[in-house]
């Protein structure tokens, strides 16, 4: 939530304002900009605009939903031959072939499935005095007025509806000029599956420590548990007041609520995991879809309990992290909220979970942080699921330098417009998507979530027939493979020699193979780490691969690795020679 200037007069004088102010959250989510909509519309058609899909059978929305995930994935079949136009004839005949789009996931509720609102207090003109409800008046010239929440907002559970309705009598003593300004700026609103209620409400307050905020928490507990409807009272679980000083800048989550009555948290179980919904908890809107969407991340991530280290990046409150620690070795878990690291740490110890390093920081940041637990690792999966504005490109290098890297799980529940774009940056770390699931996490919008696996290819791969779309189908190393040598150097140290010829030492092979080392000696470099070079025969001629311990080679086919400090930043596989070392 922005800012909100009540400086301009009470709540009922149609001079007030409140400038800078975002629109309802529902209307941000679901890609709708209210304040664009045209003043000559109705009330209906502004308020129900992020409801795009309400009045076409469900069926239908879902067709419309696939339609969409078609379409993005077919502009990035048509992006990477233009990117990569010398590896074009093995994308369209063998990748395209591989290549699937599972079938649509519903979300097993399709009505009253939002575990969250968030209504702004303003000027109903349809009752003729104040409310709750999704903000309809322009955002920066008229005053606060909005719509009424009713049965049309079929995407809101029952109890969410009638005590948004019922805060309008709360609000009555300010609909007469005469009693001032109206100090309650927003009221929201947590459900979870039992239909439990905690009640958050905004004042305009300049501290959360003084008299008069007292008061107003006093106001609000009485009316919500003696004078508040009896069908909607025993439901209220939860009661906070958070204090937002006039001109404040700072979001909801980055403000203290204040514990008013009632539990501090309510309770919400997600495949076997107790998630403590707080004020602050950032998590998706649909909580049964979320299931359906996690449920699928665990099956394709495929981890082996005793060697797979997960790596939840943007891992928000820490759920699937919580989720995939039950299946993995380790989990690390980095978000750069510390809000959210806080929330994710109080609910792993609420679950006794314990093989989860959280790390708090940009992405590139917090994978070099641990960057020596990752290395340890025999095989990793990493799980992305980004905020709209992230860019890939800030991480992608590190990635990049991940050799034991199995899979990606890419998540995108923002814009699908940002799909192709990150997809397109996760190819200069050698990656391509394989397998996509997607989830309508939003009935009656326009918004779904796709679950992307993206499986890391070498030039081996490139240069063989893929099989069927199963994990097992990659192509290990050719026979005899293992009869060369490989070298490493350490900081500027020479190279030495391994062998892997012995049959005892199946698995180091192959996951040497994986790392780009074959048929060569090592030598040391000055300065940097060294490389090892080699020559096989691939049927579009020989291919040159380098392997790097410390800084890495200079960039060529198959790229360079670092291993003595930080993760280098060049020099790694990827699809394309160049500035970053890709094929």
């Amino acid at each position: 939530m922005a800012d909100t200037d009540m400086s301009n007069g009470g709540a009922t004088d149609s001079s007030l304002k409140r400038k800078n102010s975002n629109a309802d959250e529902m209307e941000v989510e679901d890609g709708v900009d209210l304040k664009k909509v045209k003043q000559e519309e109705g009330v209906e058609s502004k308020t129900l605009k992020f409801l795009a899909y309400k009045d076409l059978p469900y069926e239908e929305q879902l067709k419309k939903k696939v339609d969409e995930v078609e379409q993005c994935f077919k502009t990035f079949h048509g992006s990477f031959p233009k990117q990569y136009p010398e590896l074009g004839d093995w994308y369209r005949n063998q990748l395209l072939k591989w290549f699937r789009i599972e079938e649509i996931r519903p979300s097993p509720k399709q009505e009253g499935y939002r575990n969250k609102c968030e209504l702004t207090i303003g000027f109903n003109p349809e009752i003729g005095k104040l409310g709750a409800g999704v903000r309809t008046s322009h955002l920066e010239t008229e005053r606060v007025e909005i719509s009424t929440t009713d049965e049309s907002y079929i995407h809101l559970p029952k109890p969410m509806i009638e005590l948004s309705q019922e805060f309008s009598k709360f609000l009555e003593p300010w609909n007469d000029e005469s009693a001032g300004k109206c100090p309650y700026l927003y009221l929201y609103i947590r459900a979870n599956s039992k239909e439990e209620l905690m009640v958050m409400v905004i004042v305009q307050s300049e501290t959360d420590e003084s008299e008069e905020f007292a008061g107003y928490k006093d106001c609000v507990v009485k009316f919500c548990t003696e004078d508040c409807a009896e069908s909607v009272r025993p439901l209220i679980k939860s009661i906070y007041l958070q204090a937002r000083p006039a001109g404040s800048t700072k979001k909801s989550f980055e403000l203290p609520f204040s514990h008013a009555w009632g539990e501090h948290h309510l309770t919400e179980e997600l495949l076997d995991t107790t998630m403590l919904v707080t004020p602050s908890l950032f998590f998706n809107i649909n909580t049964y879809a979320a299931e359906i969407v996690y449920k699928n991340v665990v099956e394709l991530a495929d981890c082996r309990k005793k060697k797979t280290l997960v790596i939840d990046l943007f891992c928000g409150c820490g759920v699937l992290s919580m989720i995939m620690a039950k299946k993995a070795r380790h989990v690390i878990a980095i978000d750069p909220s510390k809000w959210n690291i806080k929330q994710a740490k109080t609910m792993a110890a609420h679950n006794n979970i314990k093989n989860i390093q959280f790390v708090i920081g940009k992405p590139d940041e917090a994978l070099s942080t641990a960057w020596s637990n990752i290395l340890q690792a025999e095989e990793v999966v990493l799980i992305i699921d980004p905020p709209s504005n992230s860019k890939p490109r800030f991480y992608i290098d590190i990635i990049g330098d991940m050799n034991n890297l199995s899979k990606v799980i890419y998540l995108n529940s923002n814009s699908k417009s940002n799909v192709v774009k990150n997809l397109m940056s996760l190819t200069e770390a050698a990656l391509l998507p394989a397998r996509v699931v997607p989830v309508d996490i939003a009935p009656h919008t326009v918004r779904l979530e796709m679950v992307v696996v993206c499986k890391k290819f070498d030039a081996y791969q490139i240069s063989r027939p893929l099989g069927p779309c199963e994990d097992e189908s990659f192509p290990g190393p050719p026979a005899g493979w293992g009869q060369g040598a490989w070298g490493s150097g350490g900081g500027g140290g020479g190279g030495g020699y391994g062998s892997f010829g012995s049959p005892d030492l199946e698995e180091i092979e192959r996951r040497a193979f994986a790392m780009g080392l074959a048929k060569g000696a090592g030598f040391g470099g000055s300065g940097g780490g060294g490389g090892g070079q080699f020559y096989d025969d691939f049927p579009n001629g020989p291919a040159r691969v380098g392997f790097g311990y410390g800084g890495g080679p200079p960039p060529r086919f198959g790229g360079g690795f670092g291993r003595s400090g930080p993760p280098p930043r060049g020099g790694r596989g990827g699809f394309r020679g160049g500035k970053r070392g890709r094929f």
